[in-house]
């Protein structure tokens, strides 16, 4: 049984999986070093760490700042290494509808998506793996989607950025494991999250973020190197690559939503 990590840092804690795994991390012994982006979200969960035995430091992050994460990630490995690093923070948008045609996510989202979902993940995964080269240990975990083994018209950019993310923490396994560092990708499915009740459309198989924390743990645990759930829908999305585009894109029509843009979305200011 491989030693339970003690010192982990967590990006995207205040929401969703990223809350989840706090609170399913938290226990006596355990120091957590959480970040995301709203204040009083992040002192909330901070809170409810600290009062299941954990010891919390908490900072307010964007994944987009490389600088703030370099920071961030230095002072947390400041005393002792990191054990584990898990990269959760994410955004998600649709494609639209204007004029009686289909489009794409606006560019704005798309470059907001990629830039958070896979830049964010990447950057956080390179800053982690340079905190833990030097003592030949560590695991990091990045959170991509079930959206990253095939694209979903409802949300072209949604699934190339966590396609990016899943392609590169795969890699990366290759890359560090000769140094003593572990790597893990988790592809969800449907998950009860902030970010899924914007999501209008069906969501079969949905899973609480509770059960979702607890079997990413339980595969982190024993380094699985992907953990997608739930398999049916993992198995659906992979077969897809294999049929005739006509087929595909008949099937496809099972996957169609749309999302209740974000407040940093420009289509939500449109709407106000």
């Amino acid at each position: 049984m491989p030693a339970s990590p003690r010192r982990i840092v967590l990006t995207g804690a205040t929401s969703g999986i990223g809350r989840a795994l706090a609170l399913e991390y938290a226990k006596p012994g355990r120091q957590l070093f959480l970040s995301g982006r709203d204040e009083e979200r992040l002192a909330t969960i901070s809170a409810l760490c600290r009062d299941k035995g954990a010891q919390v430091s908490a900072t307010r992050l964007d994944v987009r700042d490389q600088v703030a994460m370099k920071s961030w990630i230095a002072a947390s490995a400041a005393t002792a290494p990191l054990d584990l690093a898990i990269g959760c923070a994410g955004v998600s948008a649709s494609s639209r509808r204007v004029g009686g045609r289909d489009l794409p996510e606006t560019l704005a989202d798309t470059e907001r998506l990629l830039e958070v979902n896979a830049m964010g993940a990447i950057r956080f995964a390179i800053l982690a793996a340079e905190s833990m080269l030097p003592h030949g240990r560590g695991q990091i975990a990045l959170i991509s989607s079930i959206a990253a083994y095939h694209g979903l018209p409802s949300s072209p950019a949604y699934c190339a950025s966590k396609a990016a993310v899943r392609v590169h923490a795969r890699a990366l396994r290759h890359l560090l494991a000769p140094s003593g560092i572990k790597v893990n990708v988790i592809c969800p499915g449907y998950v009860d999250t902030p970010m899924s009740r914007r999501l209008r459309g069906a969501q079969p198989l949905r899973w609480t973020s509770a059960r979702a924390a607890r079997g990413i743990v339980r595969a982190l645990e024993r380094d699985k190197p992907e953990y997608a759930f739930p398999w049916p829908l993992t198995l659906g999305l992979r077969i897809l690559n294999f049929l005739p585009d006509a087929l595909a894109r008949f099937f496809l029509h099972g996957f169609a939503f749309d999302v209740d843009p974000d407040q940093e979305s420009p289509l939500s200011r449109t709407r106000n």
